[in-house]
């Protein structure tokens, strides 16, 4: 049964990226993508200038992908979304997968979503997992594919994206979890950051540390098996 209500929606998936792409609307070119529902972040200044606390959200610098050394970026494409480059911002497979987990568990369990999709549910949506939320993120991410290039939408995903303990952004979270800049990053700190994109409270190194480690692990398999180290 469950196969065969499968059918159908498995063929429209397919079709998804193609009509989605065609009655997307571009982004204002004006919009600032990294202030649009941007956390509240507050900056203490001393009457000299200097910086002495903070409150809120924590971001970090705005980095450029070849500002990062590259196993951060693919740390993330390796857990998150393999297919990043060859898809336009909907990946009818990932979808499928998901649709097929959700039917059989009888609720949302997975979602699908590429990086893409992640960035417009970053920029734009709620965080709730609902139907009319879902076609909000897709036609949203086919938006972001229309009007930014696959670097960009990186950039954008990787500068935006929480990663727990207030940390919003890769520069920001290797600054919580390990005092340096995500220029500096080594590439087991890249592999742990990059665990932290589902259940940051969770898979937190604040909050087991060996746990986190195990989990890195299969982040560098991952990356093994995407040919991005060896």
């Amino acid at each position: 049964k469950v196969l065969t209500a499968l059918v159908v929606p498995a063929s429209l998936l397919y079709l998804l990226p193609i009509v989605l792409g065609l009655f997307a609307p571009p982004l204002n070119p004006s919009t600032d993508l990294y202030a649009v529902n941007r956390p509240i972040a507050f900056t203490f200044l001393d009457a000299d200038g200097n910086d002495v606390g903070h409150r809120g959200a924590v971001v970090g610098e705005r980095l450029k992908l070849e500002d990062m050394p590259s196993y951060l970026p693919a740390a993330f494409i390796a857990m998150e979304d393999r297919s990043f480059y060859s898809h336009n911002g909907i990946d009818p497979r990932g979808l499928l997968r998901a649709l097929f987990l959700d039917v059989r568990a009888g609720h949302w369990v997975a979602g699908g979503s590429t990086i893409s999709q992640q960035t417009a549910k970053i920029v734009y949506t709620a965080q709730e997992r609902t139907v009319s939320r879902k076609l909000t993120e897709l036609m949203d991410a086919a938006g972001l594919e229309k009007s930014l290039s696959k670097k960009q939408i990186l950039e954008l995903y990787l500068n935006r994206i929480y990663l727990g303990s207030a940390a919003y952004g890769v520069d920001a979270a290797a600054h919580v979890y390990f005092g340096v800049s995500a220029r500096d990053l080594s590439l087991p700190q890249a592999a742990m950051l990059a665990t932290l994109t589902r259940a940051p409270s969770v898979f937190s190194p604040r909050r087991d540390l060996l746990a986190a480690q195990q989990r890195a692990s299969l982040v560098l398999d991952a990356m093994v098996q995407t040919g991005d180290i060896t």
